[in-house]
């Protein structure tokens, strides 16, 4: 077999990233390792989590009309997940779940409860940068505590 072929069986690409109805085409290959085979238990998880937050959450906020997660892998750093910038009212969330499973085993958490805040915390981004507010660390994570813990939603975008 020639090099050409065995390179072409060798390499993987991304699965075609989809989103329907989405005015934007952010693509998570184009800044990122995607993940072509995360764990399946945690993509399962998060797809149930996704759509309860559709269902119970989403319509209570103006500004976002639906949402997706991709995931990531080898970022170089200890980021867990990410709001894609510019994906404002269907915004685009990353997790990186390898980088999520050592968090949680070096701080002794939960990892279902850590990907419910991460997701929460970046949609607390894309809430701000539909309202023209400046990214704020503390602001997004008050917004998922307030929402995961007390079942509150801080409506921050309206003061």
């Amino acid at each position: 077999m020639n090099w050409y072929k065995k390179a072409q069986q060798e390499f993987e690409e991304p699965p075609k990233w989809e989103y329907p109805g989405a005015p934007h085409d952010f693509d998570p290959a184009w800044e990122h390792e995607v993940n072509l085979n995360p764990d399946q238990e945690i993509v399962q998880f998060v797809d149930g989590y996704i759509n309860k937050l559709k269902k119970e959450l989403i319509p209570q906020i103006e500004d976002i009309e639906d949402m997706k997660v991709g995931y990531i892998q080898n970022t170089g750093t200890d980021m867990i997940a990410k709001y894609i910038n510019g994906t404002r009212n269907w915004p685009v969330f990353l997790i990186d779940i390898e980088s999520t499973k050592k968090a949680v085993r070096e701080l002794g958490l939960n990892i279902y409860d850590q990907i419910e805040m991460s997701i929460l915390h970046e949609l607390g981004h894309a809430i701000e940068e539909c309202n023209g507010l400046p990214f704020d660390e503390n602001r997004a994570e008050q917004f998922a505590f307030n929402y995961q813990f007390l079942g509150e939603i801080e409506r921050f975008w309206e003061q």
